[in-house]
């Protein structure tokens, strides 16, 4: 089977005249807790007690990652060697921009950057795409807008976690899209 998969899609945020105040949340993996304010600067996150935020949880290093935050806002997340590796949107990175509404996981961990209060440019126009999408990709779309992992996602349909991913690759594809997280506002939009 060949490698290529065809051209991929670039993915676009809306523009915002500011980003908002940036935000990490717990989603799973740890208990819940409010919001996690970040201000400019760097913040390790982990297990140690010397981390900035602590995490008490088997499978995350004692310092497993670092998220830098410019004073424009902009993040970008950076794994420290950590033992299980960090990834955003589920693809494992050793340094990322993160945006809006992107999932991180550390381990067990999953986190989630928002930027509360962020100002678009123009009002928003309903442009996006129809969801065009077979019976079971709908179904994996809106499992993933509602917070599940592949795994669980495969549970419920009676699949496995790897024709989960084969789903989802179709529907990035046919959608123009290229993570969960974007997904899920699109699945999000539509609900409305």
């Amino acid at each position: 089977m060949s490698g290529d998969r065809g051209p991929t899609t670039d993915y676009v945020e809306d523009e915002c005249t500011e980003l908002g105040s940036p935000f990490l949340e717990v989603v799973r993996g740890a208990p819940l807790r409010a919001p996690l304010a970040l201000q400019p600067g760097t913040v390790v996150l982990g297990r140690d007690a010397a981390a900035d935020l602590v995490f008490e949880v088997e499978g995350v290093s004692r310092k497993h990652a670092r998220i830098t935050l410019e004073p424009s806002g902009a993040a970008t997340l950076l794994d420290l060697s950590s033992r299980n590796g960090s990834f955003v949107n589920g693809l494992r990175i050793e340094s990322a921009a993160l945006r809006d509404g992107d999932e991180i996981r550390l381990g067990p961990l999953v986190l989630r950057l928002r930027y509360l209060g962020a100002t678009p440019r123009e009002a928003p126009v309903d442009h996006a795409p129809a969801i065009e999408l077979s019976a079971r990709e709908l179904e994996v779309a809106e499992l993933v807008a509602d917070g599940l992992t592949n795994a669980e996602i495969g549970a419920k349909l009676f699949i496995s976690p790897a024709t989960v991913g084969r789903h989802l690759s179709n529907i990035y594809e046919r959608l123009g899209i290229h993570s969960r997280a974007a997904l899920t506002r699109l699945v999000v939009a539509r609900r409305r």
